[in-house]
């Protein structure tokens, strides 16, 4: 592959640059970068990879980080710090997938450790500490720029990795780095995936020399979730879990979970004992399926609402003696702790959020393909858009105020009625 994929031509000379453009040039014996109106360019031959080249891109496209090679010397160094820690990770991140020569979890130690002998050794004196270097990296990168734009990397790497004479030929490209590139098979598509889950583990890490290095904190009730057919992640505060492969709950199950952990004292997160993993679930099914029956009686116009509080005890009830048996407690006891503990405020204020999400995945056959990202404050309702979403949003009001005010004994569970 001599020319990398170009996309839309950044313009000539009389037109205005976008701020967000990537243009790179790359030949044996001239180089040049450019993000918005900054440009870099090197006469000769150089010893780094057009990958790296891509690297410094995009890290300018982070944002507030040094990224060219130029200016003071503290700027000079920690500029290429910065590209040599997203070309590391994306570059193990593509050897552990093509060639499995190391493991897919060593992709970030590793980077890690090549960036602290960066520091100590091969651009020595550093002006910074390697922890401090790391500190600074994990804070301001944009995890999902890198995210978004690694199917160029993928591409470049792939043709370097194929022609052993790739230093000898020309490599170009011209994109937009807000625009990300449309993702080319299944391969490319598992990259993406991977290199997802290496930028999601930048929140803490252990360096070699035995210190963790946090990122700074992160809101008490944001809520974030990134889910793909191969990776799913779901994060309230500083708690997060993810899960590997493929997986048959839908994105709006992830976000009952987040819905929960914005209640407070209840188990959200599918981990830990098992008893906790098994009430975190219930208590994301029960929502889930609550909110999903609304919504059904409100599209369908054929289904009254009135029963929703009944039909999902009586989906609960299956859960419990069913579905997850042996569950610590009886299903009449589930259901009276969630109406005690569940903060109806709460669900009622984000639930736009499971509005939008799940009428996408009723909408659209193929959303198990595709990917779902949110991120949010709990403490801060989304902007209602429209009269059916605020439709649903009232609904979901006297509905929460039926859970947490009606009676097991009350709601006639009728078994008969379990899901076969």
């Amino acid at each position: 592959m001599e020319v990398m994929q170009r996309l839309d031509a950044a313009g000539n000379g009389e037109q205005a640059i976008s701020p967000t453009a990537m243009v790179m040039n790359w030949t044996p014996t001239f180089q040049s970068i450019a993000f918005g109106g900054t440009e870099f360019s090197h006469n000769g031959p150089i010893e780094t990879h057009p990958s790296h080249d891509l690297a410094h891109l995009f890290v300018a496209a982070s944002g507030n980080m040094p990224w060219v090679p130029e200016g003071d010397d503290a700027t000079i160094r920690i500029a290429e710090y910065n590209t040599v820690m997203v070309e590391r990770i994306l570059d193990n991140t593509f050897t552990a997938l093509i060639t499995r020569r190391l493991k897919d979890d060593d992709a970030l130690s590793l980077a890690v450790a090549h960036a602290e002998w960066f520091v100590n050794e091969f651009y020595a004196p550093f002006p910074i500490s390697a922890e401090e270097a790391y500190h600074r990296f994990a804070r301001d990168i944009d995890c999902e720029m890198i995210v978004k734009l690694s199917p160029y990397f993928f591409r470049m790497k792939l043709g370097e990795a194929e022609d052993r004479e790739f230093r000898l030929r020309d490599w170009a490209l011209s994109a937009d780095a807000m625009t990300p590139p449309e993702i080319e098979g299944p391969v490319e598509r598992k990259y993406v995936h991977a290199v997802r889950h290496q930028m999601n583990k930048l929140k803490t890490i252990e360096s070699p020399s035995g210190q963790v290095v946090p990122k700074p904190a992160t809101s008490p009730t944001a809520m974030v979730m990134n889910w793909t057919p191969e990776f799913q992640s779901i994060a309230f505060g500083e708690t997060e879990f993810s899960h590997s492969g493929p997986i048959q709950t839908t994105p709006s199950h992830d976000l009952a979970h987040l819905l929960i952990a914005a209640s407070g004292n209840m188990p959200w997160a599918p981990e830990g004992d098992d008893a906790t993993i098994r009430f975190a679930e219930y208590n994301a099914v029960l929502i889930e399926d609550l909110l999903d029956r609304i919504l059904w009686a409100l599209l369908s116009r054929c289904v009254k609402d009135d029963k929703a509080i009944s039909q999902t005890a009586i989906h609960a009830a299956w859960f419990v003696e069913h579905h997850y048996a042996p569950f610590p407690i009886s299903a009449e006891e589930a259901f009276r702790l969630f109406a005690e503990q569940i903060d109806a405020e709460a669900i009622v204020r984000l639930s736009p959020y499971f509005f939008r999400l799940r009428l996408a995945e009723r909408r659209d056959p193929e959303f198990p393909l595709k990917e779902w990202t949110l991120s949010a404050d709990a403490t801060k309702p989304p902007k209602i858009e429209g009269s059916i979403e605020r439709k649903y949003v009232n609904a979901v009001r006297r509905q929460m105020t039926l859970l947490t005010t009606s009676r097991w004994h009350d709601l006639d569970i009728d078994r008969t009625q379990y899901p076969h």
